[in-house]
């Protein structure tokens, strides 16, 4: 088995096998084959994209070597991308919409992928959009990942602690007031600790228009207003009305209450950018994404 064969290999030793179909037309096309391996994007029953490889072993390789011993046997796997921008790397044609990663093995997760923003391949963990979903929630629903990824949703504590630990991420805040005007900011380096550490925010490397209102969120614990682990003497994540990384209290809170009307919102209540709205405004929309720093970038 050459040296490429065996790192292909290795890819898929966590993955599930999958029957599937192929997409459409234009995106299964996009495929690539060599003489041991080739590679599709396919459907899977919940909707989510799959990036499947299909590897043929000769019968000339020693049964230590190959899953089979039959000649040309065909093994249909996944190629167990981490993150977005994995599927990108070897898709870079491959629309946004909602694909499988496998940051911690087994049969993986769905998340929403943002292919074209600022060079595509972002995982969006955090959106905020219209009000649909509750975010006043418990330790454990922040843990495990609530809401709809191609709607309002939080992807999960630990899937975020599962993917960060892969390789070097930034992070990219997208932010919507109502007027339509909009804003972002960029950290050039972002990671999630352990659950042991309260799920710990590292970040650090702003840039953007919007300002750095995660100031205060950085290098603190997740707190909700079941487990407080802010700095403060009261509970940040009971007056806030939402699980985030709260010091004493917050500049920055997109997982509280969600406001259609910005008339009438109380003070540090909303889903707030201090920097930008200041603290009687609540946004529009909302969404934190991450991507592995190896992404090469068209700005």
């Amino acid at each position: 088995m050459d040296l490429y064969m065996q790192v292909c290999f290795l890819l898929t030793i966590f993955s599930q096998g999958f029957a599937g179909k192929e997409i459409n037309p234009v995106l299964s096309h996009l495929a690539l084959s060599s003489k041991y391996w080739s590679q599709k994007l396919s459907k899977a029953a919940d909707g989510s994209t799959i990036l499947t490889t299909s590897y043929r072993f000769p019968s000339s390789m020693t049964l230590d070597k190959q899953p089979t011993p039959d000649n040309y046997k065909l093994v249909q796997s996944g190629l167990v991308p981490v993150d977005c921008s994995d599927v990108h790397r070897v898709w870079p044609r491959a629309p946004s919409g909602v694909y499988r990663i496998y940051p911690g093995g087994g049969q993986g997760l769905s998340v929403y992928c943002d292919m074209t923003l600022d060079g595509g391949g972002w995982t969006v963990f955090l959106r905020r959009m219209d009000g649909s979903e509750k975010f006043n929630r418990k330790w454990e629903e922040y843990q495990r990942g609530f809401g709809n990824v191609s709607a309002e949703h939080w992807l999960g504590n630990q899937i975020l602690h599962e993917i960060t630990v892969h390789g070097l991420y930034e992070l990219r805040v997208n932010l919507e007031d109502f007027a339509g005007n909009k804003r972002f900011a960029k950290y050039s380096h972002f990671r999630i600790g352990n659950e042991a550490d309260g799920y710990r925010l590292t970040l650090s490397g702003y840039t953007g228009n919007a300002g750095d209102s995660l100031d205060t969120a950085r290098g603190q614990r997740f707190s909700t207003y079941d487990r407080d682990l802010d700095s403060s003497s009261g509970n940040c994540a009971s007056g806030g009305k939402g699980g985030w990384w709260y010091k004493a209290c917050y500049n920055a809170l997109l997982t509280g209450v969600y406001y259609k009307n910005t008339s009438n919102v109380p003070k540090w209540q909303g889903v707030t950018w201090f920097s930008w709205k200041g603290i009687y405004y609540s946004l529009k929309s909302a969404t934190m994404m991450l991507r592995k720093h190896q992404m090469k970038r068209s700005n």
